[in-house]
């Protein structure tokens, strides 16, 4: 058999043809990706937002400054396009307190129905820390353990929940079905890729309960998008009851973005921390022209109740001031 071969002048004639073939596939494969880059930014934060929506308006920087937050780890979110705008050793592991119930809401979102009875245990009297004063025996709405949860931040109402979508799952010992929601708030933590986020109870009174900045940053641009959470961790007070009528629950926000002390005219939320491990936590959420920021400000310098949201409001006014959206 004989082998064709191509003549010199052939291949000076191919040559050309195959490099310009070459560049061609290489400049349409970098404007591909570009574009596609330019539409999300907002994967940056994670797989979290649907990458087939563009977004409309991109934030863009006005001068180089840069804030002074007086905390140990933070980070500022568009909250539009998940496009992160400051951060500071946001990847730093840390201790989040009451910061954990804001997980314990998605599960009891995602497995429940806003109506239904719960039954207040007995073991949920030895709860110490922040609560709502439930009853033992207390039949109350899934609806209001929520509000108790996300407004004043009730422990006896983060193991109650707990406890109540547990007995779901199969258990019947009040350990087994804490451990079962447990493990589902883990879960959880998994499929939304946050991979420096653990749990260890509902509540958060085990400092074992630690996650970043950026982890929480996801986690709550997640969250805001389920108009029940937005709706209740905007509530600045009110009242509860038990099903029957009898029993009443005084809320009022331990966020203190939302009371007079540090008020923000701005605030949309949304939760409050702190145990001595873990300092004084906030993760904030303000809207200002159809522009939503969030804010997550872990541990500050300060040891004071309103130190957060000081340097939570500090954070978003920056935000604010120094970008604008085209």
């Amino acid at each position: 058999m004989i082998t064709p071969r191509i003549s010199i002048r052939a291949k000076i004639v191919l040559l050309p043809i195959l490099v310009v073939v070459f560049v061609v596939v290489i400049v349409f494969t970098i404007w591909t990706f570009s574009k596609n880059k330019q539409l999300n930014p907002g994967r940056v934060l994670g797989e979290i937002t649907n990458e087939d929506l563009p977004i409309t308006k991109i934030p863009r920087q006005k001068n180089k400054s840069q804030p002074y937050i007086a905390a140990y780890s933070t980070i500022l979110v568009d909250g539009n396009n998940k496009y992160p705008l400051f951060q500071k050793d946001s990847g730093k592991k840390m201790s989040i307190a009451s910061l954990t119930k804001i997980m314990t809401a998605l599960i009891v979102l995602e497995n429940s129905q806003p109506d239904e009875t719960v039954f207040v245990p007995r073991e949920v009297a030895r709860v110490i820390g922040s609560k709502i004063q439930l009853r033992v025996a207390e039949k109350i709405t899934v609806n209001n353990l929520l509000h108790g949860l996300l407004i004043q931040s009730g422990n006896d109402a983060a193991y109650t929940l707990a406890n109540f979508i547990g007995l779901k799952n199969g258990p019947r010992n009040y350990d087994e079905t804490i451990r079962v929601f447990v493990g589902l708030m883990n879960q959880k933590a998994k499929d939304l890729n946050l991979e420096n986020t653990s749990y260890i109870d509902p509540a958060g009174l085990d400092p074992g309960n630690s996650s970043t900045a950026f982890d929480l940053a996801i986690l709550v641009s997640w969250a805001m998008e389920n108009p029940r959470f937005a709706e209740i961790v905007k509530i600045k007070d009110e009242s509860i009851y038990s099903i029957d009528g009898k029993i009443e629950h005084k809320l009022k926000s331990s966020n203190h973005m939302l009371q007079e002390d540090v008020s923000y005219p701005y605030a949309i939320g949304i939760k409050t921390g702190f145990t001595p491990e873990a300092g004084h936590l906030l993760v904030s959420a303000a809207k200002k022209d159809e522009q939503v920021l969030i804010g997550v400000i872990l541990k500050t310098f300060a040891d004071t109740i309103q130190a957060s949201a000081i340097e939570s409001r500090k954070l978003l006014n920056w935000g604010f001031e120094n970008f604008s959206w085209e």
